[in-house]
Formats: structure tokens, sequence, C-alpha cells
């Protein structure tokens, strides 16, 4: 069970970093209320490839700690941000932020068991 873990979170992230640079303008348009300009667009692209970098880290298994917990950490950030930015999406039909709390725990299960041999 565990590599079928491993590989949906490296999809998960590999998607979620891939797919806002496909729609660009409408991933900035999330930012651009409280960033300025190119920033908004700046943040747009450092989710992504931060999104990226854990994606592809877990594969790896030096590294797959390290991203396991990084997932963690960024997924409570952007958890937080958009609590802040755009709070009315806990209540968005199609659940966006309700839908990272299993990601969560699927995280916190393969952190609980990627040293089991």
């Amino acid at each position: 069970l565990k590599a079928p873990i491993i590989v949906a979170l490296a999809l998960f992230w590999l998607v979620s970093g891939l797919t806002p640079f496909l729609a660009f303008e409408a991933a900035r348009s999330h930012f651009a209320s409280f960033l300025p300009g190119h920033a908004a667009g700046a943040m747009v692209a450092v989710t992504c490839l931060a999104d990226i970098a854990l994606g592809l880290a877990v594969l790896f298994r030096p590294w797959a700690r390290r991203a396991l917990i990084g997932m963690l950490v960024l997924t409570l950030a952007y958890l937080l941000a958009a609590t802040f930015a755009e709070p009315a999406l806990w209540l968005d039909p199609l659940g966006p932020l309700v839908k990272v709390v299993p990601s969560i725990l699927l995280a916190l299960t393969a952190l609980a068991i990627l040293d089991e041999r």
C-alpha cells in the first residue's frame, strides 16, 4: 500500500503544480485581489514550482520524508492563506478547501509508514 500512496501523492502534487500553467490568468486572478500586478503571477509560478518539486521529490527515497513534511507545511500554508484571502471557499459547493483535508491525512499516513519495510 505504501507505493500507491506515494504515487498518488506525487501525481496529486504534480498535477496541482502543472494545471495552473494551463490557465495562468485564471490562477493569477485568485492572487490579484491582494497582490499587485506581476506579484500575483510570480506567486502562481512560485507555488506551482513548489508543488512540482514536492511531487517529484517524494518519488526519491532520500528526499521522501522531507518532501512529505514539505507537503504538510505547504498545504497548511495554502489553507491558512486561502482562509484569509477567500474564506468563502470553505462554503463553496465544490469544497476546494475541504478536499485538502484528505490529502493532509494521506501525507501523514505516508510519513507514518515511510520507513516500514
